[in-house]
């Protein structure tokens, strides 16, 4: 090795650092505070990108939260939109018409529940009426959709007019359960905005 073979320098203090509450912690540093480098004032705090602080058990108790409020503010919801689409514009003949309406209300809180959790994950960093109607409208499509019956007389996608893969009939099927998943998912946001909004219920 030669005498004039020049070695690197040191790299400047505080150099690969995450700044977390004006102060540097090492990114190899768990979430325990310990390893190499860390300043050890972590104890029990995760530290995810941009340093925000969270306690694994304020999160989880707001998580639970969010998705109680969901099944109730779900539940409230559809039901009075469901009573209408089994008794009053039932897409399909329906036998028992009371476990019928028992159950779509009661698979509309679980999924107001789960719209719940999700939303709240959504919008907890930035809030966005467009991102909050994305989320909204995905919803509703997905689950509209997942309601529809074909006609006896469909070819493969082909079902007639209006749209050809959906008639009239299909397309009537559509626009109800379209309703009942806009006022489902649509009050769950609301409520649940309400509630963030008030403290009952914290975003991050």
């Amino acid at each position: 090795m030669g005498m004039n073979q020049q070695f690197p320098q040191q790299p400047p203090p505080g150099y690969g650092m995450v700044p977390f509450n004006n102060q540097y912690s090492d990114p190899m540093t768990d979430f325990n505070g310990n390893g190499n480098g860390g300043n050890g004032n972590n104890q029990g705090t995760k530290l995810p990108i941009g340093g925000t602080k969270i306690n694994p058990r304020t999160d989880k108790s707001n998580t639970i939260k969010t998705l109680l409020v969901g099944c109730v503010a779900g539940a409230v919801a559809i039901s009075p939109i469901a009573y209408l689409h089994t008794y009053t514009f039932p897409s399909e003949i329906i036998a028992n018409e009371l476990s019928q309406f028992q159950f779509d209300t009661f698979t509309g809180a679980i999924a107001g529940g789960s719209f719940a959790s999700v939303y709240r994950y959504f919008v907890k960093e930035v809030k966005d009426d467009n991102l909050v109607n994305n989320v909204v409208g995905a919803f509703v499509l997905a689950k509209s959709f997942s309601r529809i019956r074909t006609s006896y007389y469909c070819e493969g996608l082909y079902c007639g007019a209006p749209l050809g893969f959906m008639d009239w009939d299909m397309s009537r099927q559509f626009v109800l359960s379209a309703a009942e998943n806009l006022a489902l998912f649509g009050a769950v946001a609301l409520v649940i905005e309400y509630a963030c909004d008030r403290g009952y219920i914290r975003r991050d």
